[in-house]
């Protein structure tokens, strides 16, 4: 009887698919509408005035902020993993296979103290900052998370190639994740200036009036998930249809264009940056042409990252090396708010050249990849 039940249970669907799909559906959903609705609004309440309900902070401050706070995000997946294989994922498979829910013996709660030490000494710091009896400042904190997360993410990848054991194959392939680790990480130092240098650009510099109503600077944050669902399904047919004729681009091509992309967003903005520097006021299809631009590149990295880790990873070190994959978004997000923090409002003659030197940056490290598009693709060689 217990088992006609579990089959019952598995055969129901919601919309053709599993029931249970249904709740990871809404659960990523509800997520990304937390996280992308705090995008599009934490730098913008952080620079307003305190009259006004923000906090004052001065740019530089504030998208540091920014930046650690979207850094942590990613961050956290590495902790999380762990709790999840170690803790969640053991104990409930263990409750499932016996039948009885009072099995927490003393080794299993012994499993847990590490973790509700972290938590109760993260409770401390936080009650320390918040009462002001320890004072942090942001920006240094960034800058020196940054270091923190290069050193780890160098230190996993020298300790897998001195000590993991690798075999040739396995060996040139974990050079071509090193080599797309760092290219994910220049992507996402670029792409997201959405939040920060960009959504601040929409708001002092963007002509937002339309028919006598101000469009609200944190609504073209909507841009981006709005190309992604317009245009995801394009290019999803066009590599299909590049595969079938043995056209379609490498990983490292992918990543080299959508870098390409990145950086010609970016020169966009260095034409809108000029008419700021005028005394003008943007048009707003400045904005939105980068946006354009910016979510293309996007579709050739995003869906690339943790497929070319699963394809490329030695499967005894896989679940290691897709959260170390997450380090590479993390630094990413970082560095973006470092960056921000360079456009100041009160040089606005600088901002072309800044937005210029972001161009070269990214344009540089796409040629790179053309370039050795096919000395890598040789180390991928014995992808599985």
């Amino acid at each position: 009887m217990k088992k006609n039940m579990n089959e019952s249970e598995s055969n129901q669907t919601w919309l053709g698919h599993p029931l249970s799909l249904s709740t990871l559906f809404f659960t990523e959903l509800w997520e990304r509408f937390s996280y992308y609705g705090m995008r599009a609004l934490l730098v913008l309440f952080m620079v307003e005035k305190i009259q006004n309900g923000g906090m004052s902070l001065d740019d530089e401050m504030a998208t540091a902020i920014y930046g650690l706070y979207t850094a942590f995000v990613y961050l956290a997946c590495l902790p999380g993993g762990w709790m999840a294989d170690r803790l969640l994922g053991d104990a409930g498979l263990i409750v499932k296979r016996s039948g009885d829910s009072n099995i927490s013996g003393s080794r299993f709660d012994l499993a847990w103290f590490p973790v509700v030490g972290f938590l109760a000494a993260l409770v401390l710091l936080i009650v320390l900052i918040v009462s002001g009896a320890l004072q942090v400042n942001a920006l240094s904190l960034a800058q020196h998370t940054t270091y923190v997360i290069v050193g780890l993410a160098v230190a996993f990848f020298v300790y897998l190639f001195v000590f993991g054991k690798l075999n040739p194959a396995e060996f040139k392939q974990t050079l071509v994740i090193v080599v797309l680790f760092i290219s994910s990480a220049v992507f996402w130092s670029g792409f997201e200036q959405a939040g920060s240098s960009l959504n601040l650009f929409a708001e002092r510099y963007t002509d937002r009036l339309f028919f006598g109503f101000e469009i609200p600077a944190g609504w073209f944050q909507s841009l981006g998930p709005l190309f992604i669902v317009t245009l995801a399904p394009v290019f999803a047919s066009l590599w299909v249809r590049l595969a079938t004729r043995q056209l379609d681009p490498s990983m490292p091509a992918k990543f080299a264009l959508g870098l390409l992309l990145l950086g010609l967003g970016f020169l966009v903005m260095v034409g809108a940056a000029k008419f700021v520097v005028t005394g003008q006021k943007a048009a707003p299809y400045w904005l939105v042409l980068t946006y354009l631009i910016h979510t293309m590149g996007e579709l050739c990295v995003s869906p690339v990252g943790l497929s070319s880790v699963t394809k490329l990873a030695p499967k005894r070190f896989m679940g290691q090396m897709m959260g170390i994959w997450f380090l590479a978004t993390s630094l990413g997000n970082l560095i973006a708010g470092l960056m921000a923090g360079r456009f100041d409002p009160e040089s606005l003659n600088e901002m072309p050249d800044i937005f210029l030197q972001i161009v070269l940056t990214t344009l540089g490290a796409s040629v790179i990849l053309f370039v050795c598009n096919r000395p890598i693709k040789k180390l991928m060689a014995h992808e599985g």
